[in-house]
């Protein structure tokens, strides 16, 4: 051991003196006043229609032997300049919505259609907008305005914003060392989920009559999230700009929800193509059950105070029970059905600072 170099001494014990010399307080949110961050989020599912169940005028029928395989995916970037902070309160956020699309791809072998394959884009009118969050104290919530660049735009497109875009609530409450576990909220897979909450992300006109209206808009889609969801500390590394925890995370999470006026939306943005084919619909009521399990890490800047990069991937299960009316060829009738579909989902997050 005399003859071992000095600097390689330092090599070997340095990521555990690194371990030791983290407060675990210092694991939090807490970026400084006037920190500008890029956020890209990217949300991608693909997902299989496993089974249906069909019941007309209470009595059951046979579901219509359909396959179907779609493949979703949100791509959400803004850039977050955070005017005024507090410590982990932000009081003042400028955000800009640099890029809000989503492309919807369907393969589909119908028994009376035969194969369809389409692809639908959706956007939304924020995108190149910039609205400001301000921290109301008598509230205890944000206030949403559009800045002065974007004082036209139509401030119902405020409705459902959700100010932060951090991940925090992946963070321990508490003092946490290396190989420590904590529990975070389910609610907090929504924050990736649906990033930045209801974007107003709308399909673009289509002549089809499938509909893409909903699309992967999370945050009409789920409800109050409930599960098992667990993180852990499993290194520290030095980085660019200081050092960076890696926290393992891993999450069972489930969510029911109404969602009737959601479909109810979709049926009337479809109305005319189903008369076109000869038939009406009107919904009764419309349930969506959702179940996640997912696996990935989070890299958090502890120097900066905010997340670097996240990946999560796993599986998901989707139950949608619908209730409706619907007259077809002259005929009236009262329809219930059960879809039943499972498939594939990959949540992708980073944050850096803009680049000139």
């Amino acid at each position: 051991m005399k003859n071992l170099r000095p600097w390689l001494l330092v090599g070997l014990t340095a990521p555990a003196l690194l371990a030791l010399a983290l407060p675990a307080d210092e694991i939090h949110f807490s970026p400084a006043s006037g920190l500008s961050l890029v956020k890209t989020f990217e949300v991608e599912v693909t997902s299989n229609v496993d089974d249906m169940e069909l019941t007309v005028d209470g009595n059951e029928m046979p579901a219509p032997p359909v396959e179907s395989e779609t493949s979703q995916t949100n791509t959400i970037r803004v850039t977050d300049l955070f005017v005024q902070t507090e410590g982990s309160r932000v009081t003042i956020l400028e955000r800009t919505f640099d890029e809000i699309v989503g492309v919807t791809n369907v393969d589909m072998q119908h028994p009376m259609q035969g194969p369809v394959e389409e692809e639908f884009n959706s956007g939304s009118e924020l995108e190149g907008t910039t609205v400001v969050f301000k921290w109301n104290e008598e509230n205890e919530g944000f206030d949403a305005t559009f800045a002065e660049e974007s004082a036209d735009e139509d401030e119902a497109l405020l409705e459902g914003l959700v100010q932060s875009m951090d991940l925090a609530e992946f963070l321990p409450g508490e003092a946490v060392s290396v190989d420590d576990s904590w529990s975070f909220p389910a609610s907090a897979l929504l924050a990736v989920l649906a990033p930045g909450g209801n974007l107003s992300l709308v399909p673009e006109e289509s002549d089809s009559a499938i509909d893409s209206s909903s699309g992967l808009d999370f945050s009409r889609q789920l409800g109050e999230m409930d599960g098992d969801c667990t993180a852990t500390l499993t290194g520290l590394k030095n980085g660019e700009n200081g050092t960076i925890a890696m926290i393992r995370l891993s999450i069972e999470a489930s969510s029911t929800n109404d969602i009737t006026e959601l479909m109810a939306e979709a049926i009337q943005a479809s109305e005319e193509q189903m008369k076109a084919a000869g038939m009406e619909q009107e919904i009764q009521s419309a349930d969506a059950s959702f179940e996640f399990e997912l696996e990935g890490e989070l890299l958090w800047n502890i120097d900066g105070g905010h997340f670097l990069s996240l990946e999560l991937s796993g599986t998901t299960e989707v139950v949608l029970d619908l209730a409706l009316s619907m007259t077809a060829m002259g005929k009236a009738m009262d329809v219930e059905n059960a879809i039943y579909s499972s498939g594939e989902i990959t949540l992708n997050a980073t944050a850096s600072a803009p680049t000139e």
